[in-house]
């Protein structure tokens, strides 16, 4: 785990570097716009009595416009003129409500617009040398521990192979001790029965027979235990 975590930060590194080399490229940015607006009033009174001012103000001027022109030796042109379309009637006041009603989809829309812009990066105070040169700093800081990883695990390995060998003669010597006690055993065993030997003699031979067991049994755990160690190293099983 530990050298794939140094060689996921030596990636990340020479990413971070060719990031950095990007910053010498001019860039090219796009912006594509389209927009509308719509204007609403939440009161339908308003607008209502807004329109009828207006007409009222219409009518107002039409007919004043009359009495001036009545007044004078030769009337106005076009006068007098017919003041009754600025009356306020039921459809007019329809036709005012549905022009409110614009809200969302009766919008007025601007036109749509685009902008190009090219950016070239001539000089930044040398602030990209900067980055740049911490970026390539860093990835062979990374690279380094890549390798440092990769030596501890190969130093690791190897003692692991090592002592899995030590432990796998001593198996193999204390198997060979425990055989001969064995026989060492059952030579004082036949001994003893026929009178040719003590019964201290005995208990010596058993004693070393128990001695040789025991010392067989820890043998064969030591192998077990360097096994499971290196397993632990290399990442995978080898049994």
């Amino acid at each position: 785990p530990q050298v794939v975590s140094a060689r996921a930060n030596a990636w990340a590194a020479a990413a971070g570097v060719r990031a950095a080399r990007t910053q010498y490229l001019p860039s090219l940015s796009v912006q594509v716009g389209w927009s509308g607006s719509a204007r609403e009033s939440g009161s339908e009174r308003y607008v209502i009595e807004q329109a009828k001012g207006q007409l009222a103000s219409q009518k107002a001027s039409c007919e004043l416009l009359n009495n001036i022109s009545a007044g004078l030796t030769k009337p106005l042109p076009g006068t007098p003129a017919d003041c009754s379309p600025y009356e306020w009637t039921a459809e007019k006041e329809r036709a005012v409500l549905a022009s409110n009603n614009v809200f969302p989809f009766n919008y007025t829309a601007q036109p749509m617009y685009a902008q190009v812009t090219l950016s070239l990066p001539l000089f930044s105070g040398f602030s990209r040398e900067r980055e740049l040169e911490s970026a390539r700093v860093a990835e062979q800081d990374a690279q380094e521990q890549v390798r440092a990883q990769e030596l501890a695990l190969r130093t690791g390995v190897q003692a692991g192979v090592a002592a899995v060998e030590t432990a796998r003669r001593s198996v193999e010597l204390e198997a060979k001790n425990r055989e001969l006690a064995s026989e060492q055993l059952a030579m004082e065993r036949e001994r003893y029965r026929v009178g040719a030997s003590s019964f201290l003699q005995l208990q010596e031979a058993e004693t070393i027979k128990a001695r040789a067991d025991r010392d067989y049994l820890a043998a064969l755990y030591g192998y077990h235990e360097a096994m499971a160690a290196l397993e632990a190293t290399v990442g995978s099983p080898l049994r």
